[in-house]
């Protein structure tokens, strides 16, 4: 059990860490593969996610 949760923090740690570096030194006017990503699954005006199926 420790291994996994050792494997899981090695993974999450750099991989969340890719969306909060890319804003800093993206900013609005770069387009890095972090905010390319979270624009891709971000909220949209109506609630809806972005990527959400189209269901009624």
């Amino acid at each position: 059990m420790p291994g996994i949760i050792a494997g899981c923090l090695l993974v999450m740690l750099p991989a969340m860490g890719l969306f909060y570096v890319s804003d800093l030194m993206g900013g609005a006017k770069n387009l890095l593969i972090g905010n390319v990503i979270k624009s891709q699954f971000s909220i949209s005006a109506t609630g809806r996610s972005a990527r959400q199926p189209a269901l009624p």
